[in-house]
């Protein structure tokens, strides 16, 4: 599933999510990759009738772009390697698209409760390759 937005566009793949540049607006930006497992939130803010609504992904190491802008939050967005912007008319395809993210979230959490923990050591390791050997 993919959406482009105004600066950039979304993908969301197998086990990621994949941010790239679109457009001039993006073009400072690289292509950023982010597993499912280390998102820890989807925020959605709404577009205005003259401002650009933003998709931004919350990943665990905290990652938000600051700065002196004059523009206040929105303009510090439009720079953050994980935020898309994009136009009100395409809020419904935004909306779809958190939908989907979150879901994909959940369900790689869900996943991942499901494999159990190996307690293995490499001490462990040296004991079952001698134990086969014998």
């Amino acid at each position: 599933m993919k959406q482009e937005g105004k600066n950039a566009y979304i993908e969301l793949l197998e086990y990621k999510v994949e941010i790239g540049p679109k457009g001039w607006r993006g073009a400072h930006r690289g292509i950023v990759t982010v597993s499912y497992s280390e998102i820890k939130g989807v925020e959605l803010t709404p577009a205005g009738l003259l401002t650009f609504g933003f998709l931004k992904i919350i990943v665990s190491e905290g990652a938000v772009a600051q700065g002196n802008s004059t523009w206040g939050r929105k303009g510090d967005l439009m720079s953050d390697p994980f935020a898309v912007a994009f136009e009100k008319s395409d809020k419904e395809n935004f909306n779809q698209i958190r939908n989907k993210l979150e879901s994909l979230v959940i369900e790689n959490k869900n996943l991942k409760n499901l494999i159990p923990k190996s307690e293995n050591t490499t001490i462990d390791l040296i004991e079952k390759i001698k134990g086969l050997a014998a």
